[in-house]
């Protein structure tokens, strides 16, 4: 990434040092360089939904010896606070799934009693891919901003009627499906 544009965002945002920076998982500080993008865009009910990623596939093929990747999620209070790893992921390790403690954006905003306080959603993606005793990595984040005169309880609300909906129409709806 371009080191001038970067600047140009940190002053926007000066939380990226906290979010993106200390960006791999052991809280190391990420060089510019291997920074792919950064986007911004818009948050919305649908983002509430997602849980973290984490994956680890130690190949034994040629084209590569193994893919370490992973997402995280942090959340920006109004007063600059930062919560960093906010949400419990999902790990992956050679095709076994974790999963026992994972949370959507959704479970954590309420779990961490941030719902009228967050201004803006963090998340991280990172990792290698090590060929041949090289290790290239890669690393993007975006950030979630609010629409104007949006909250995240009202995007909450938003999820919750759309899941009552989806919830409806499939358990109860005679064309729909019933498990």
């Amino acid at each position: 990434m371009n080191s001038s544009k970067f600047g140009k965002l940190c002053k926007e945002f000066p939380f990226i040092e906290e979010t993106v920076i200390r960006n791999d998982a052991g809280g190391n500080r990420l060089k510019i360089q291997y920074l792919d993008f950064i986007h911004i865009e818009l948050a919305s009910s649908v983002l509430l939904g997602k849980i973290p990623e984490g994956y680890e596939f130690p190949g034994r093929h040629e084209s590569i010896d193994s893919i370490i990747e992973w997402e995280q999620v942090h959340f920006v209070l109004i007063d600059g606070a930062v919560i960093r790893n906010a949400v419990r992921g999902r790990k992956t390790y050679h095709n076994h799934v974790n999963d026992s403690f994972a949370e959507t954006i959704f479970e954590a905003i309420t779990r961490n009693e941030v719902t009228y306080d967050l201004q803006f959603i963090v998340l991280t993606e990172g990792g290698y891919n090590i060929f041949r005793n090289r290790s290239m990595p890669n690393f993007r984040a975006t950030i979630y901003k609010l629409k104007k005169d949006t909250t995240y309880h009202q995007l909450m609300e938003e999820a919750d009627d759309s899941a009552k909906e989806w919830e409806q129409y499939y358990f109860y709806h005679p064309y729909g499906y019933s498990y």
